[in-house]
């Protein structure tokens, strides 16, 4: 009997209008957000790898090996594909007590309006499918 009864909620909730509204536009935020962070790491691999090459050149040309020692190095590796961050691990007591907003609001990006998406379809799923209310219908 209580087999049968999640069954048919579980039925319900899942071809409801709602659920498959938000099931879809959170499939359409990660695949661009996929897209987009993807495109953006493959051109700055490319562009470090450029600059790479440039610098090389530059220093086959005007250096001499004596003196290569002391040049630095200025490319960094692109940062890795993150959707969802949190706080960084150097983030001590005093980073937080310094300005504590530079680290708990990072500048708005894809990733942040996936997040907060994400949380409010969490909120209207909870609402809506485990509270057992059904929303008024008109």
């Amino acid at each position: 009997m209580i087999k049968e009864l999640i069954l048919k909620e579980l039925r319900e909730h899942l071809l409801s209008l709602r659920f498959q509204v938000g099931f879809l536009l959170a499939l359409v935020l990660v695949s661009a957000a996929a897209f987009v962070l993807s495109t953006a790491y493959q051109r700055d691999s490319h562009e470090l790898f450029q600059r790479q090459r440039q610098e090389d050149a530059f220093l086959a040309k005007y250096s001499h090996l004596n003196r290569m020692g002391a040049v630095v190095r200025v490319g960094r590796p692109p940062s890795p594909i993150v959707l969802v961050r949190g706080l960084p691990r150097d983030a001590g007591v005093e980073t937080l007590n310094a300005n504590p907003m530079l680290e708990l609001f990072p500048p708005v990006g894809l990733d942040s309006i996936v997040g907060v998406v994400f949380s409010l379809l969490g909120y209207e799923g909870n609402r809506s499918g485990l509270g057992g209310r059904q929303s008024p219908t008109a």
